[in-house]
C-alpha cells in the first residue's frame, strides 16, 4: 500500500491514515474551542470545522452550507471583514509576523455577537494555501470587563461628586498617614479647590487637623490597624482660611495588593455642633437661674414617662431614684402629692400626653426630709 498524504499533511499508510484520522476527529470533537481549517480566499471558505465551532456560531453544519455557503466572513460583522482579512494576508505576505493571533467577533445565529480569541497558521498543501485556526469563546470574559468598567466609572462618578468627603490614604514608610486619593466634596468641604487641597494636605493628614484632635485621631488609625474595626469620630477639618469645620467620619481598612488602605467617609456637621452648644450654653444659663431662685425645675418625657432634672439633687430630694421611672404615678403611689391634689396632678399630664403644649395647676408636694407639704 503506497503512502500518501491525508488532508490534515500526514503522511501515512491508508491503514494507519485512517487509525489517525479516527484519533484526531475524537481529539477535535472534545476540544473546548473552535478548530478550522479554511482556504485562503476572499471569503475565508470553511473546509473543514469540529462540533465546537457549530455550536459556537449556532448552527449545524447542515444549515452553515445552506445559509452562508460555508463562509466565516458570512458570520463576521461587516465593519470587521477588512481587520480580519488585513491580519490573515499580513501573517501570511510577512513572516516576521508569525502565526496569527488575535480577537475578532462571530454573529450567532440568533443575533448576539460571540467575542473570540484567535490563533492560526498558513499551511500549503498541494499547491494551495490554507489556514488552520482555533477558536476560543471569550465573550463571558469581554463582558466580565465590560461590567467591571461601568462599576468603575459608577463608583468614579458617585465618589468624586459626592457631597461627602471621601479620602483614601495608608502609612508610607515615614509612618505619616498619607492621603492619595481626595474627592471633589471633601474640597468642597474645606472651600477649596480638588488641586489645591491635594496639594495642601496630600504629604500628611495629619496638617487637615485641628491641633487638640491629632493625638487622638492618630491613636484612633492605630487602633484600626491592629483590630479591623471600623472607627467612627467627630474632629475638626481646618478650611483654607483657617477657620475649622466640624465632621463626623467613618474609617475603613481595606487590603489592596498586600497593603492596607484607609478608606474615610467625611459629614459636615458644623451646624449640628451649633446648634448643639447653643443648647447646652441655654441649659447651663437655665441651671444657674434656678440655682439662685430656688426653683424646682423639671424635664418631663412624654415617651419613657420619665421624669428628669437639670438639677439632680432636686429629685434624689425626693427618694425615687434618677431618674423617677413610671412619672407621675409611682411619684402619686409613693405618697408626695396631696390626696385633694392628685386628681388634677394626673390630668395635667394626660393632657400633656394627649398633645397639650401648656398645663398650669397648683398642688401641694412632699418634701420627705423637711417633712412638709410645698405648695
Amino acid at each position: 500500500m503506497s503512502p500518501r498524504n491525508n488532508k490534515f499533511g500526514f503522511s501515512k499508510s491508508d491503514n494507519e491514515a485512517k487509525i489517525l484520522k479516527s484519533r484526531l476527529d475524537t481529539y477535535l470533537n472534545t476540544m473546548g474551542c473552535a478548530v478550522l481549517r479554511l482556504i485562503y480566499d476572499e471569503n475565508l471558505t470553511v473546509v473543514e470545522a469540529n462540533p465546537c465551532f457549530f455550536e459556537m456560531i449556532g448552527y449545524t453544519p447542515q444549515q452553515f452550507k445552506v445559509e452562508k455557503n460555508n463562509k466565516l466572513l458570512n458570520v463576521v460583522p461587516t465593519e470587521k471583514w477588512n481587520e480580519t482579512l488585513f491580519s490573515i494576508r499580513k501573517s501570511y505576505m510577512t513572516p516576521s509576523v508569525g502565526d496569527l493571533r488575535g480577537e475578532n467577533i462571530l454573529i450567532h445565529r440568533n443575533g448576539n455577537l460571540v467575542n473570540v480569541l484567535i490563533t492560526g497558521r498558513h499551511v500549503e498543501e498541494n499547491g494551495r494555501n490554507y489556514i488552520y485556526i482555533t477558536m476560543t469563546d471569550i465573550s463571558e470574559l469581554r463582558e466580565a470587563e465590560r461590567e467591571n468598567k461601568e462599576l468603575r466609572v459608577a463608583y468614579q462618578a458617585i465618589t468624586e461628586n459626592s457631597p461627602s468627603g471621601l479620602v483614601k490614604m495608608h502609612f508610607n514608610e515615614y509612618d505619616y498617614l498619607v492621603p492619595f486619593y481626595i474627592n471633589k466634596g471633601l474640597a468642597t468641604m474645606l472651600c477649596m479647590s480638588k488641586r489645591d487641597t491635594t496639594k495642601l494636605y496630600g504629604h500628611d493628614f495629619l496638617e487637615i487637623l485641628h491641633p487638640m484632635d491629632r493625638e487622638r485621631i492618630i491613636k484612633s488609625f492605630r487602633e484600626i490597624l491592629t483590630t479591623g474595626i471600623d472607627s467612627h469620630e467627630t474632629y475638626r477639618l481646618r478650611k483654607s482660611n483657617g477657620d475649622y469645620i466640624w465632621a463626623q467620619a467613618t474609617a475603613s481598612l481595606k487590603d489592596e495588593d498586600g497593603k492596607k488602605i484607609f478608606y474615610v467617609a467625611f459629614l459636615d456637621i458644623s451646624d449640628r455642633m451649633i446648634l448643639q452648644d447653643k443648647q447646652y450654653q441655654k441649659a447651663e444659663a437655665l441651671k444657674i437661674a434656678v440655682s439662685h431662685v430656688g426653683m424646682q425645675y423639671f424635664e418631663y418625657n412624654i415617651l419613657t414617662h420619665a421624669a428628669t432634672s437639670i438639677d439632680k439633687k432636686s429629685i434624689e430630694r425626693f427618694k425615687l431614684g434618677f431618674p423617677i421611672t413610671d412619672f407621675p404615678s409611682s411619684f402619686i403611689r409613693a405618697g408626695y402629692v396631696y390626696k385633694a391634689d392628685i386628681k388634677q396632678f394626673k390630668q395635667a399630664f394626660i393632657n400633656i400626653d394627649n398633645g397639650s403644649m401648656f398645663e398650669e395647676f397648683e398642688a401641694r408636694v412632699y418634701i420627705p426630709d423637711e417633712r412638709q407639704w410645698l405648695w
